[in-house]
């Protein structure tokens, strides 16, 4: 080795670019490329060593004897770089996938260290994305406030991650530097020759808000403030947490960013033990408050061998370093310059779930996706977070619900275009799941139509055709229907209707309802016909009204039936007629009643019966007529009467009685009386002829 120079830091990568000088002039590149190096330089007893793997090798100038080859060290962790990716991670704490970030590159666990005290949230959903794993293992650093830096022995290096000041120990070997300011090489032992010290003004509060749908009434604002400028506020959104502890402890780890550059120094020291992330005392400054424990945060070294000279000059001194501090009980927090990768625009991923589901989903109707770029998901349960579903309309228990279905092609969706917050917006046709009916051929349908679940089979579907003239508005209910008004229904309907019910129909009306049809109506009932009115009914017919009963016809009347025919009214039994009133009957003609029977008649009178003839009665037997009275018999007309008895009397009243017959008259009995008030009078034109077993003449 001829020189040298390089350059450490904390949540830095080192880099240490090396003059090599070779009798060789054809080294294989092959054979160094990659491969583990160790740079060692020493300054008084304790040597220092830089462990690492050769990331560039360059052959350079040929001298006399000696061939200049460059060659650069880095950290084994420096392959992260070279490693892109995208790829999800889920329910694991920032130390947990870094960890398998690093196993997966190929760094084994004793090439790392976590010493941290702090507890860690679990990430619910944390993508990779597009970037490599170096930046997306700073980022998550940088966001968790965790600091890394490397230790060197002669056999390897080591990669700490650290959290605290209590990570960080002191430099190996005696921890006090002394201050020997410009003496060079007047002084030959490790010292620092120039030490600055600077304290500047920066943001005192940090204010972070952030929102968390389950509780959209939950305050998320949290802020940390130092104890001075505090007026110097930084307020951001979003702050990528979801509960206010959360929130707390990232303010204050923006706070300790923005404070971690408050109070530092730097200088010059001829001092090779100096290494990041570990402590060192500094001694014999003029300024007292100047000799303290500082934390060291980089150093740049360079130095070279002044015994070889074949490809290089000596004169610059043979080693020496500038470095950076900040005083050791300052918590390191390395700042926020890892880009965090931006989604621009939107992307489409297909819907997934667990076997045997169709529609997977929770309780706020969220899904998960299985991205088209994730390469290590199974398309299953796991594949994503759940993620939310944008509706036309959400609000308390009402809205509208479509959600994805497994297979589905979803438009993704990124909040402030963070890979880590995915909204879904939108669903678009595949070549598996194309349009419900053919395009361009039936571009003029727009529809809503679903699929039966689980299975498939069935559908419902509101459908629209405007094609001009066949304008069609088409609704299909694969079950049930329910519709429910809480108030009026109005329907206008241009031309005819049709109602098909294939099985029975029910209708409730709970107060009025009325029916106007302007034309003729139609009802044919293939059975039984059942009206239950409970209280009146009207019915108005404007011109002939006919009611035809193929079998028996049953009229029940509670109250009273009144029937007014204008004109005529015929009736005509095929069979019999039985009429039964429970109380009063009456009937009234205005003009001529006939009736005619054909055979037997037959009239049945519980108790009275009255019949009254407004004019001249006249009734005719063709052959006999009897007539059988219980008890009595009474005719009377004006002042005469006949009365008949049960007993056998019979009484014939009147002012003249004439008894006149063609043929003989002839009257008998047991006894027979006459007597007149005044005198009897016997004329014959024949014989008078009285005869009896006595005969007396008064």
């Amino acid at each position: 080795m001829t020189r040298f120079e390089g350059r450490e830091g904390i949540s830095e990568l080192f880099h240490f670019d090396v003059l090599v000088a070779s009798p060789e002039k054809d080294i294989a590149f092959t054979d160094v490329v990659g491969k583990a190096a160790l740079l060692t330089f020493q300054i008084g007893e304790q040597p220092r060593f830089v462990h690492g793997v050769v990331a560039s090798f360059e052959q350079g100038e040929e001298g006399k004897r000696l061939t200049a080859y460059h060659a650069t060290i880095v950290p084994d962790v420096a392959r992260l770089k070279h490693r892109r990716n995208s790829r999800i991670f889920q329910a694991l704490t920032a130390p947990e996938i870094i960890e398998k970030v690093l196993r997966a590159a190929g760094i084994p666990s004793e090439g790392y260290r976590f010493l941290l005290s702090g507890v860690y949230r679990a990430r619910e959903y944390c993508v990779q994305y597009r970037e490599s794993d170096l930046a997306f293992v700073s980022r998550l650093l940088e966001e968790e406030g965790i600091c890394y830096y490397f230790e060197h022995d002669e056999g390897g290096h080591v990669l700490v991650f650290a959290d605290s000041p209590s990570a960080h120990g002191p430099i190996a070997g005696e921890s006090a530097v002394v201050f020997r300011p410009q003496l060079g090489a007047l002084f030959q032992g490790e010292h620092v020759s120039r030490f600055r010290y600077v304290e500047r003004m920066r943001s005192g509060k940090v204010t972070l808000r952030d929102y968390n749908f389950k509780k959209p009434g939950l305050s998320l604002e949290s802020n940390a403030q130092a104890d001075a400028d505090d007026d110097l506020e930084v307020y951001d959104y979003p702050g990528d947490y979801d509960a206010p502890g959360a929130g707390s402890s990232l303010a204050k780890i923006r706070l300790e960013q923005l404070q971690t550059s408050r109070r530092t120094g730097s200088g010059e020291s001829v001092c090779p033990r100096f290494v990041p992330g570990q402590t060192f005392t500094l001694a014999e400054h003029g300024r007292d408050a100047f000799n303290r424990e500082y934390l060291l945060v980089s150093v740049h070294h360079y130095g070279h061998e002044p015994a070889v000279d074949a490809v290089t000059d000596s004169d610059v001194p043979a080693y020496g370093n500038r470095f950076q501090v900040l005083p050791s009980d300052v918590p390191y927090r390395p700042p926020s310059v890892t880009p965090w990768p931006t989604i621009k625009g939107i992307q489409t991923a297909i819907v997934v779930g667990p076997p045997g589901e169709e529609v997977y989903t929770d309780e706020h109707g969220r899904i998960k996706v299985q991205f088209h770029w994730d390469r290590e998901g199974k398309k299953d349960a796991q594949s994503s977070c759940w993620i939310r579903v944008s509706q036309i309309w959400a609000g308390a228990a009402w809205g509208a619900v479509f959600l994805p279905r497994i297979g589905h092609e979803v438009v993704v969706d990124f909040l402030e275009g963070d890979p880590d917050r995915p909204l879904v917006v939108g669903s678009v046709y595949h070549g598996t799941n194309v349009p419900p009916y053919a395009l361009p051929a039936e571009k003029t349908k727009s529809t809503l139509k679903s699929n039966s679940s689980t299975g498939g089979g069935g559908f419902n579907e509101l459908r629209f055709e405007d094609k001009k003239g066949s304008e069609e508005i088409f609704l299909h209910g694969q079950k049930d229907w329910n519709i429910a008004i809480e108030h009026d229904k109005k329907q206008w309907i241009g031309n005819d209707e049709m109602l098909e019910v294939a099985h029975d129909r029910s209708k409730v009306v709970g107060n009025d309802q009325s029916e106007e049809i302007g034309g003729h109506k139609s009802i044919d009932v293939a059975k039984t016909h059942t009206e239950s009115i409970g209280e009146d009914e009207s019915l108005s017919v404007g011109g002939d009204r006919a009611v035809s009963v193929g079998g028996d016809h049953t009229e029940s009347v509670s109250g009273s039936q009144s029937i007014d025919v204008g004109k005529s009214q015929s009736a005509s039994i095929g069979e019999n007629k039985s009429e039964s009133v429970g109380g009063s009957s009456s009937e009234s003609v205005s003009k001529g009643k006939s009736t005619s029977v054909d055979e037997g008649y037959t009239v049945t009178v519980g108790k009275d019966m009255t019949v009254t003839i407004g004019k001249s009665a006249k009734e005719e037997v063709k052959e006999k007529k009897t007539m059988i009275i219980g008890e009595k018999l009474s005719i009377q007309c004006g002042d005469a009467t006949i009365t008949i008895e049960k007993n056998g009397n019979v009484t014939v009243q009147g002012k003249k009685i004439t008894v006149k017959g063609e043929g003989p008259v002839r009257v008998e009995g047991k006894k027979l009386d006459v007597k007149s008030e005044g005198a009897v009078n016997v004329e014959a034109s024949g014989n008078v002829k009285i005869k009896g077993s006595n005969v007396g003449v008064n």
